[in-house]
């Protein structure tokens, strides 16, 4: 039988720069590129220790904005080119916060991986299919089962058990 040529997804192909008519479906692709665009600039922050300021108007004309270091600074830069004059202090305060932001986005980064594992986790989990008739049951004080209930509690808590360490 011959194959069929794999037609790309609807992520894979271009599509035409136009506006998108519907609102509820132009507001949701402007969360979203909003959210990629703001994670780009933190990237760029990040690795290259950049001075920005983005400010992005959504469909409903509210502005949505991100400054690093503070707006006043990233504006008064602009605005004044390279003519603005840097204190010590304010040089010792933009490092110290570089560093605390570094040691945040490193957590931030951490919780990232731990998220990650723990999804693994409980989709490893949730595939054992630990078979148990009343979803209920392990919710129940153990005074309100009867014994074969008590009986079908231990035997799965067993086999949950075996399974966690295999």
């Amino acid at each position: 039988m011959p194959r069929l040529p794999k037609r790309p997804s609807k992520g894979r192909q271009k599509i035409e720069l136009k506006k998108i008519e519907d609102e509820g479906d132009r507001y949701a692709t402007f969360s979203k590129r909003k959210h990629g665009i703001f994670k780009s600039v933190t990237e760029l922050i990040t690795s290259c220790k950049a001075n920005v300021g983005v400010i992005i108007f959504s469909p409903k004309n509210k502005p949505h904005s991100f400054f690093h270091p503070n707006m006043e600074k990233v504006v008064d830069r602009f605005l004044n080119g390279n003519e603005s004059v840097v204190s010590n202090v304010d040089r010792a305060a933009d490092e110290m916060f570089q560093e605390r932001d570094m040691a945040m986005n490193l957590k931030l980064d951490q919780l990232d991986v731990d998220e990650e594992i723990q999804k693994a986790r409980s989709k490893q989990l949730d595939e054992m299919n630990i078979p148990y008739d009343d979803k209920d049951l392990f919710g129940k004080h153990i005074n309100e089962m009867d014994a074969q209930n008590c009986g079908f509690l231990k035997s799965s808590m067993l086999n949950f058990i075996a399974q966690l360490n295999n």
